[in-house]
């Protein structure tokens, strides 16, 4: 256990003095100001550009925002936001590799097993932290603007989306094994994750995949029921818990 505590401590550590935690932390900050702050600028940009679209033969009309539209705007920027966060954390097992830091850690006793734990441990907590900030500052904000919305389950969909990040970081974990460059590992990631979406024009599988968790606009937006994405929270989360095993069971056999 002091081992694990010790090499998460590091992997902080790195993240503090490089300054890359401070960056991550204010980018997912931002975006989650950007959904409610964009929402209510877009009759003032709409009224802005007006004039000029007039002349072209497009008439705007008076348009009204609320807490909903931005809560749809949040889930149009989820993946966005997940796109940076893996950019930042695609190097989690490469840069090891390089520095021959496995190797000493394995030959002063440390189990293999949980120097995986360790690395899952650690990016899950910086992930849920990075989107539940961005959460939370879209939700003080839209309730500062428009006021808490009772009818609107604004959770569900969060927690779905959460899970879809969970899965990706899943899979990033067990490409960063088998590959030893971020390049590699991040290519394998966004293959996958195209292959899902390739998947979804088959109507009889899209409610099993995973990239089914994204839409959680079209809840907010009253179009879907949450148990429609029962199915694919059940693959995501045997994805989940495979990848880590399966992460495990390889770098255990992985030649450092």
């Amino acid at each position: 256990m002091k081992q694990f505590i010790a090499f998460s401590q590091k992997e902080w550590l790195g993240q503090v003095r490089s300054g890359q935690l401070v960056i991550i932390l204010l980018i997912f900050l931002l975006f989650g100001v950007m959904n409610p702050a964009m929402t209510k600028l877009t009759p003032w940009l709409m009224e802005q550009f007006s004039q000029s679209l007039a002349d072209s033969g497009i008439i705007i009309g008076d348009m009204r925002v609320d807490a909903v539209m931005s809560w749809q705007q949040f889930y149009k920027n989820v993946p966005m936001a997940l796109i940076i966060f893996t950019l930042f954390s695609g190097n989690m097992f490469s840069s090891e590799y390089e520095k021959g830091t496995f190797v000493n850690l394995v030959t002063k006793g440390m189990k293999r097993w949980k120097i995986v734990l360790a690395k899952f441990v650690h990016i899950l907590i910086l992930c849920t932290v990075c989107y539940w900030l961005m959460f939370f500052t879209t939700f003080a904000y839209n309730s500062y603007f428009w006021g808490v919305i009772e009818t609107v389950n604004v959770y569900h969909p969060g927690v779905l989306s959460y899970v879809f990040g969970v899965f990706v970081l899943a899979l990033l974990l067990c490409f960063s094994v088998i590959s030893k460059t971020s390049t590699t590992s991040l290519t394998f990631l966004g293959g996958s994750i195209i292959i899902c979406y390739v998947l979804g024009l088959i109507p009889p599988v899209v409610e099993y995949l995973p990239t089914q968790l994204l839409s959680g606009e079209q809840i907010i937006g009253g179009t879907m029921d949450i148990s429609a994405y029962l199915k694919s929270l059940c693959v995501a989360l045997v994805v989940i818990s495979g990848s880590v095993i399966g992460t495990i069971f390889i770098f255990n056999r992985k030649q450092l």
